[in-house]
């Protein structure tokens, strides 16, 4: 199963994912209304190399603490926005 946008139902592709309170959008379908938080994270070779071995089902040990860093460093990025967006909403 593809994972399509909420508006326009065309599976993503290369372009950006925007995920929202309301659903996952493509960069043209985003509501105008909704609140925008941005945030990056930077991979080495290891860390892409690390993901897609996981994804596969065929990561070492080495590979699984990789991508534990990797998902510790979304889950902060993610929270922090989510606070942000509380505290600028009065929350």
């Amino acid at each position: 199963m593809e994972i399509q946008c909420k508006s326009c139902n065309k599976p993503f592709e290369k372009q950006d994912i925007i995920a929202t309170l309301d659903g996952l959008f493509c960069s043209e379908c985003l509501p105008e209304d909704v609140t925008k938080k941005f945030f990056t994270i930077h991979l080495s070779w290891s860390g892409v190399n690390a993901l897609v071995d996981y994804i596969d089902g065929g990561a070492n040990v080495d590979q699984y603490m990789i991508v534990e860093k990797i998902r510790d460093k979304l889950v902060q990025k993610i929270l922090t926005a989510i606070k942000e967006i509380m505290d600028e909403n009065e929350i």
